[in-house]
């Protein structure tokens, strides 16, 4: 089924013209179904199962170039760090994903598509969708279970603890990447033999998954747990600072390229 916007290959490609892999972006379609399938009651998204869905993330490039021009463009010449910084009570990042959403629903109509950001939560405080669900079953990213719960070994004495998150990884990024949207468009069907891709399990043994469980729900701010995986393109020394630094605290981290 097409919508005005044309069928499934069409709108990925207007799509990629507003987030571009040369600017760090990846975009990886998929089914509704695909989804609902794995997502449990709670999470499953209210449209047909066979609509297409499309998964965004961000590449390490991004940083130090798309999102660095952004938001040097933003600036005026006059203002001050401080008064600049106010423009953004949500943090910059959040401000150019919205913007950039914004243009995406512009471009194709409200009719056509809806934007879930990573960070949207229903009334109940639930997140919106499952990325890394989705991200696992679109292809972008592997998602590791704790060892626990993917063998079903988990007993009462564990259970009585804190559940352990699990972990994804990119095939060539490892943990140098992130989540920021899925896109629905509701009035777009995808063929009955549409199969979405399927990211390689990168960590074969259940000690390496293990280690990488145990990085991200222990040490997540120091960032080890991304280097699982072996990955072939990394965040700069600067973008680490930044994001293992708490919000309220990263404009210094940045205020240099405003110099």
């Amino acid at each position: 089924m097409m919508s005005e916007n044309g069928g499934p290959a069409d709108i990925t490609d207007k799509l990629r013209r507003l987030f571009p892999d040369q600017e760090g972006f990846e975009l990886h379609p998929f089914k509704v179904g695909s989804y609902n399938a794995v997502a449990g009651p709670c999470f499953q998204l209210p449209y047909n199962e066979d609509t297409l869905g499309i998964i965004l993330l961000n590449t390490p490039h991004f940083f130090e170039t798309t999102f660095k021009k952004w938001i040097q463009m933003k600036k005026k010449s006059e203002e001050t760090l401080e008064d600049f910084a106010k423009h953004f009570p949500s943090g910059p990042l959040s401000a150019f994903f919205n913007e950039r959403f914004e243009e995406a629903i512009q471009m194709f109509g409200a009719q056509e598509v809806i934007v879930i950001r990573d960070s949207e939560l229903l009334p109940n405080r639930r997140p919106k969708i499952l990325m890394t669900t989705c991200g696992h079953v679109a292809g972008a990213a592997f998602f590791y279970h704790p060892p626990e719960e993917a063998l079903g070994i988990a007993d009462s004495a564990s259970s009585a603890k804190r559940r352990r998150a699990g972990v994804s990884l990119h095939p060539k990024y490892g943990g140098y990447f992130a989540y920021r949207g899925v896109f629905v468009f509701f009035n777009v069907r995808l063929p009955s033999d549409f199969k979405e891709e399927r990211a390689p399990m990168l960590l074969d043994t259940v000690e390496k998954q293990e280690e990488a469980v145990r990085l991200f729900n222990t040490h997540w701010w120091d960032g080890r747990y991304r280097e699982c995986g072996n990955p072939v393109e990394k965040y700069s020394d600067l973008q680490m600072k930044y994001f293992s630094t708490a919000p309220d605290k990263r404009w210094p981290v940045i205020a240099h390229w405003f110099e």
